[in-house]
């Protein structure tokens, strides 16, 4: 386990290498015209209102969520959903057909909101080839483009909306 935590830590800072190469860029929500979605199961269904105003504001949605084994997750709409049982290799890391086709969903923004911070998620949201990534600040690691940090309430809901808020409040600048 140990060494698999060494390798998998390697490949991230590989990958943390990489995005400084990639275009970075603020846009405002006004100019987003796809957006990521990275989530588990209990914030998928907190932010549900959330993401069909967003599809109701023309914005494309990708969603893809974080399952826990058995958790039964019907009731979602999840464009991609990856098991954590099921889904992962020995290191811990989702096989490379994921990956091609998380990198399928198009996205000039992508948002990290899950409610624990892993290497998993880190690992996902480097591999995504979205020029802007939001997310929760929780391990220091400037993963992000723009993090938010939460308060000990944890409300991601609260979380996401201030995330909206501030999208907005580039447009307005």
């Amino acid at each position: 386990m140990i060494l698999s935590k060494w390798i998998i830590r390697n490949k991230i800072k590989g990958l943390v290498l990489q995005s400084k190469k990639r275009n970075h860029r603020f846009i405002s929500l006004k100019d987003v015209q796809s957006l990521f979605l990275l989530v588990d199961l209990e914030t998928c269904r907190a932010l549900a209102e959330d993401i069909e105003a967003l599809k109701k504001e023309n914005k494309q949605v990708s969603v893809c969520l974080i399952v826990q084994g058995n958790e039964d997750y019907r009731d979602v709409n999840a464009d991609l959903v990856l098991n954590i049982k099921h889904d992962l290799n020995w290191l811990g890391l989702p096989a490379s057909d994921f990956l091609d086709s998380m990198k399928k969903f198009p996205a000039n923004l992508f948002i990290s909101l899950t409610e624990k911070e892993s290497y998993l998620t880190s690992y996902l949201t480097l591999s995504h080839p979205a020029p802007m990534k939001i997310g929760i600040n929780r391990q220091g690691d400037n993963i992000y483009d723009f993090s938010i940090t939460p308060t000990e309430k944890k409300d991601i809901r609260f979380l996401f909306g201030q995330i909206l808020f501030y999208l907005r409040t580039i447009d307005a600048k």
